[in-house]
């Protein structure tokens, strides 16, 4: 990528930290601003790429409001490092519109991430509200991460925690595309709301799903699974991103 800026705040400003060592790498020059409060130019700069800071940052509530109050702030990607994977704290991070994140247990994932953010939009080819996608998942932290990710991309997103939900949601929702489901959709799971709104006659009966959830949870929608709806499996362990690219092909 021609060289962009990464800002790298609170102690991943150190030069030793491995975030430093993977902007690096990624072809991008780190900008380390260990208290944000005593340099707010830095979020005008023309060349960033992202800003990435610690969880444990004191007052990030306020610097994501204050990125987003920029001019140019609301397509900045901001991305946080956890200390695990799914970390309770991520439901409010998200509230605070963050992008995306990485663990400490797998910072190595922030790479391809970048190299992602570097390419550019893949989704040029979706116009502003393409449609609308159903999140269905019990879990309001991912139904909060899904949700941003589409429609930061121009999708209208519509939010459900059952197999119930999803039924009323679409049948009020015009032009839904795609629906993303946790495979342990209460009560009793993905490939029962699947065959609960064929059944019915639902207009999302049909439509492509996306399935999420651990391997374990997958491969057991896997054997349970009706075969006349178009679908693709998405792993938690899988980066976000990934779940992008999934939707970008049905869509496609």
């Amino acid at each position: 990528m021609s060289e962009r800026t990464v800002v790298l705040l609170g102690e991943l400003a150190a030069k030793d930290h491995p975030v430093v060592e993977i902007v690096h790498r990624v072809g991008a020059r780190p900008l380390g601003v260990s208290d944000w409060e005593k340099a707010p130019e830095v979020l005008r700069r023309s060349d960033l790429l992202c800003a990435i800071f610690p969880s444990t940052m004191r007052g990030y509530e306020s610097f994501c409001v204050e990125a987003r109050s920029e001019l140019s702030g609301d397509d900045l990607p901001l991305i946080t490092v956890v200390p695990t994977t799914w970390d309770p704290q991520l439901e409010r991070l998200f509230m605070f519109s963050i992008d995306d994140y990485v663990s400490e247990e797998n910072v190595a994932s922030l790479e391809p991430k970048l190299l992602a953010l570097g390419r550019g939009n893949p989704w040029t080819n979706l116009n502003p509200e393409s449609g609308r996608v159903i999140v269905a998942d019990p879990d309001r932290s991912r139904r909060l991460l899904f949700g941003r990710m589409l429609r930061r991309k121009g999708l209208g997103v519509d939010f459900a925690a059952d197999k119930d939900e999803v039924s009323k949601v679409a049948a009020k929702a015009e032009d839904v595309k795609l629906v993303i489901a946790a495979a342990s959709l209460p009560p009793s799971g993905a490939a029962d709301a699947i065959e609960f709104c064929q059944t019915r006659g639902d207009s999302i009966g049909l439509t492509p799903w996306i399935v999420t959830g651990e391997t374990e949870e997958l491969e057991t929608f896997n054997t349970a699974a009706p075969t006349s709806a178009a679908m693709r499996l998405f792993n938690h362990d899988d980066p976000p991103e990934s779940l992008l690219f999934l939707v970008n092909d049905l869509l496609a």
